[in-house]
């Protein structure tokens, strides 16, 4: 263990972020399951009546079922599809090129997006995120300093 605490801190932001996003909200949902909690009131024990009302109602079932089908169809049927688009984007056809522009298309347009936005930014001085922020932030609302928008 003192041979490896180098690779246990770099594993500790993952480790505190699980905890306190994952493990964390389970536990508190778990055992919110065992009240009866109104956001508004303090939790009231109930026991486990919340969890005999659930079991005895007949459409938690077939939400069951319908849950369970979906999730693994369409887990299936992504992962298939995923594999299908990779081996024809990798193929050697003809008219591949066309199919991979048109399939790499999407990605691209987010790059191009944001470099088409970003000299829109400079019309109203914004020179950093800084500065965008402390004008979405004004009393009177967002707009340009010293515009129409307030401040």
């Amino acid at each position: 263990m003192k041979k490896n605490w180098h690779g246990w801190l770099y594993l500790l932001p993952t480790l505190i972020g699980l905890v306190v996003m994952i493990y964390g909200p389970v536990l508190v949902v778990f055992g919110l399951g065992f009240t009866n909690y109104d956001v508004l009131k303090p939790p009231v024990w109930k026991g486990l009546s919340n969890y005999a009302a659930v079991l005895s109602d007949p459409l938690f079932y077939r939400v069951l079922v319908n849950t369970t089908y979906f999730t693994f169809a369409s887990g299936i049927l992504s992962v298939v599809l995923a594999l299908a688009l990779a081996l024809a984007v990798s193929a050697k056809l003809r008219g591949i090129g066309f199919f991979r522009t048109v399939f790499f298309v999407p990605a691209s347009q987010v790059a191009t997006a944001t470099s088409k936005a970003t000299p829109s930014l400079k019309v109203y001085g914004v020179r950093s995120l800084a500065q965008v922020l402390r004008v979405l932030r004004r009393p009177g609302g967002a707009g340009p300093p010293g515009g129409a928008g307030g401040g």
